[in-house]
């Protein structure tokens, strides 16, 4: 999604449009979301372009940066958790769609990127004498995943001078919609005991999206007021919000209750003091954080509004370890999430670790994996499987991230080309099948166009989508999407050779290329100005960007109507695609670079990789094509050459040179070993060295090498993997 940095004015207008589409709402701290979205941060007033980057990563002012360091998914709720234990985002009732909890974060680099302390979900021990000790402020933490093969987190937390560690194991089970958490406490011989364990909540509950406005749920907690409550059976806390989802009109009712197994002995339901002035007041709508602080709870019973919550539940140690299990879950009524509460809750989390693992094993065992020893490289292209086997949500789309900042959390069906080869290499056929049934709905057609479209062109999709459908992205449309998209349908038959699938999708291939048919520069036979790769300049693109996925989707018009039997279409859409090539090849080739482009700036390099991949412009042994393949290398080598001297200083999408190249050099040892190192690099270097995790961007900072943005993004994540299947082979 990486593009030029659009203007600071553009920037300014497209936050008073998210501020002014919200509905007004009273209260003593209304006009927050204006001073949260409009502001920014002091850093953005720098001449380091570097520190705007890792600050807000690329989007400054206005968006910032969601603090995720692992995530745990089932399709229907997505969990994502910082580095320090804190549930960050939390995704219900699907991956795409809402943002649950309140968390924004406006700095990367500040301490909880910058949110306030009473945000999100947090753990911490009572200690005789000293109150509440947040995990997260123990001088010693580490996360890593349980193991490759799953998405079962593990943060440990380590207080010597108390004699403490604690252990938090988290994982979304597989077949209902509850994140749980066993918390293992461990004493030190001489060491404190804790006399219980507190958890704080700030659940923020949303059931609306905006189209074309992005990104409400993370600039507009203030405009959420839900409903919470202690439920005394249960000993839980539970949240509802009813209404319809603006954007659809549909019904969009959402109730997330939060629990810990054994019962709670504490308890407070109250005001969130950063947006609500009875939660500064002390008694029964005291904030539940700052409640929290000396260990004991006022027991508020309800409250509506800005809502925070608090449950104290007492530790029992045999011999020196006491253990806890807490949930959080999700339903559409009160008493459905209570029952999906107690079910997470009397499975327990090593259960429900167990069952997720086992639904993931029969995916893994059916995915190849590249043919190499290097441990972290498998680990890398094990998680993509586990991500991209996990995130999809039940409509079939599939998200680029669950990024709350930016926001990520929608389908854009370039991406999600690369996203369907991956599952399709992979064996995960049914997926695609489902996503690419996501894009059908969602095509432009004769008597339909998506809610919210500006203008989508027949054949066409929206910018990006929110998993019902509804248009995501300001931008009308972007000409790569549809040629990929076109693409996409037809190469999925490719990969199964599923004739009914072919029969089914036929029309929206001809669609697509119907579109590159029409949609022509008179004068030099490219394909029209337009929109390409989120450019916030609309319209006026006429690069390698657009080009190469048109003529893929005219590739896949006349081979797809050959199998059909449509003849005329196959020879209208033959004619346009060859005449495309040679307007390729006389008004796109730089001589002076030796390539493919038709735009001078650095975001270029991520678009010429198309020429080699998924199909190649003309042969492998061409003159340009071997002369475009150095070019492309020549644009990325510095990436992998990043911390040391002569690196990059920030890169994006590295992988997609490494699979664009891959085909053009296999039989060259030396330079199919180029690929080889820079995979090594991605999973060596590029990636988090604890939970393996990709961004979108990385940046040099303090001489090393830091992933951001969006993490985990899955394009990053399913370019590792083909690339590494291309480079290495299947094992």
């Amino acid at each position: 999604m990486l593009s030029p940095r659009p203007a600071a004015g553009t920037l300014v207008a497209v936050a008073t449009a998210l501020v002014l589409s919200a509905p007004a709402v009273a209260g003593p701290l209304a006009d927050a979301p204006v001073a949260r979205c409009l502001t920014g941060n002091p850093a953005d007033l720098t001449d380091d372009p570097l520190v705007v980057l890792e600050r807000n990563e690329q989007f400054a002012p206005t968006v910032g940066s969601s603090n995720i360091n692992a995530q745990t998914s089932n399709g229907r709720m997505a969990a994502g958790v910082a580095a320090d234990g804190t549930l960050t985002t939390l995704r219900w009732p699907s991956t795409m769609s809402y943002q649950q909890l309140k968390h924004y974060g406006p700095d990367a680099r500040a301490p909880r990127a910058g949110a306030a302390a009473n945000e999100g979900i947090l753990l911490g021990l009572v200690l005789p004498g000293a109150g509440t000790r947040w995990l997260r402020d123990f001088p010693q933490q580490s996360q890593r995943y349980v193991d490759t093969e799953s998405d079962e987190i593990e943060t440990t937390f380590v207080d010597p001078a108390r004699g403490l560690t604690v252990t938090v194991r988290q994982v979304i089970a597989e077949d209902v919609d509850a994140y749980v958490q066993r918390v293992t406490v461990h004493r030190a011989p001489g060491g404190q005991t804790p006399t219980a364990l507190m958890l704080f909540e700030n659940l923020s509950l949303n059931n609306a999206n905006v189209p074309i406005i992005p990104g409400t749920d993370g600039c507009s907690h203030e405009l959420s007021l839900d409903g919470a409550r202690f439920d005394g059976p249960s000993g839980a806390i539970v949240h509802w919000l009813q209404g319809d989802d603006l954007s659809t009109g549909q019904s969009s009712n959402i109730a997330i209750a939060v629990g810990v197994a054994g019962g709670v002995n504490d308890w407070q339901v109250s005001a969130d003091a950063e947006e609500d002035l009875l939660g500064l007041v002390p008694g029964w709508t005291l904030d539940a954080y700052r409640d929290a602080a000396n260990g004991d709870l006022n027991r508020g019973g309800s409250y509506s509004g800005q809502t925070t919550g608090a449950l104290r539940a007492p530790l029992s140690f045999d011999g020196d370890v006491a253990t806890r299990d807490v949930a959080v879950a999700g339903a559409r009524t009160q008493s459905g999430a209570l029952t999906v509460l107690s079910t997470a809750l009397t499975r327990g989390q090593p259960s429900v670790a167990t069952g997720k693992k086992t639904a993931l094993a029969p995916v893994i065992a059916a995915a190849p994996l590249p043919d190499t020893t290097d441990p972290k490289e498998l680990a890398l292209a094990k998680r993509a499987i586990v991500l991209l086997n996990t995130s999809q949500a039940p409509s079939g789309a599939i998200p680029a991230a669950i990024s709350v900042q930016p926001p990520y959390a929608e389908d854009w069906p370039r991406d999600g080309m690369y996203f369907d080869e991956a599952l399709d290499v992979m064996g995960a056929h049914d997926k695609v099948t489902a996503h690419k049934r996501f894009y059908l709905r969602t095509q432009r057609r004769p008597g339909f166009a998506p809610i919210g479209n500006l203008g989508v062109p027949m054949g066409s999709w929206p910018m990006n989508m929110y998993d019902t459908g509804v248009v995501s992205g300001p931008i009308p449309y972007e000409i790569d999407e549809t040629g990929f998209g076109g693409w996409g349908l037809w190469s999925h038959y490719e990969h199964t050779g599923d004739r009914a699938y072919l029969d089914e999708a036929w029309p929206g291939i001809k669609l697509a290329a119907e579109h590159f048919v029409t949609c022509k520069d008179a004068a030099t036979n490219l394909q029209c100005r337009a929109t390409e790769d989120d450019n916030l300049d609309i319209g006026n693109q006429q690069t390698i960007a657009g080009a190469m996925p048109g003529w893929l989707a005219l590739k896949a018009g006349a081979a797809a109507a050959a199998v059909v039997g449509d003849s005329d279409a196959q020879a209208r859409f033959a004619a346009r695609r060859d005449e495309l090539a040679a307007a390729i090849d006389a008004h796109l080739w730089e001589e002076d670079k030796g390539w493919y482009a038709g735009w001078d700036i650095p975001a270029i390099r991520k678009v010429v990789t198309y020429v080699g991949w998924p199909e190649p412009l003309k042969a492998r042994s061409d003159a340009r094509m071997q002369r475009h393949a150095e070019a492309t290398w020549e644009a990325f080598a510095p990436s992998f050459r990043a911390p040391e001297p002569g690196g990059r200083t920030a890169g994006f999408y590295d992988g997609l040179a490494l699979i664009a190249l891959a085909d053009q050099w296999r039989g060259d040892p030396a330079k199919m070993q180029r690929l080889k190192d820079g995979l090594h690099w991605i999973a060596h270097t590029q990636a988090t060295a604890d939970t393996g995790l990709l961004g979108e961007n990385w940046i040099v900072r303090d001489n090393q090498v830091k992933t951001i943005t969006a993490i985990p993004q899955l394009w990053q994540h399913a370019l590792f993997y083909l690339a590494a299947i291309e480079v290495h082979g299947p094992a």
